[in-house]
């Protein structure tokens, strides 16, 4: 058994081409437009944790549903 690479980033992304022996030509990765979309919607409607500091499911879990309460507190007092 042995790993491969697929991928990878220097300034731009590089995808390994047919066989694994050459990489391709440097390119700068884009997003579909669907996933732009997915992306806002999330952030606009659902919880977004960008600076959670927990390491196991547990403290993710906890962490997201002492959130869910106090935004539906917060929604309450308005």
């Amino acid at each position: 058994m042995r790993c491969l690479a697929a991928d990878r980033w220097i300034k731009f992304e590089e995808d390994v081409e047919e066989g694994g022996e050459r990489w391709s030509k440097p390119h700068v990765a884009t997003l579909s437009l669907h996933s732009l979309f997915e992306l806002r919607k999330g952030i606009l409607t659902g919880t977004v944790l960008l600076d959670m500091t927990a390491v196991t499911i547990f403290q993710i879990f906890g962490m997201f549903c002492l959130t869910a309460a106090l935004s539906a507190l917060t929604m309450l007092m308005l």
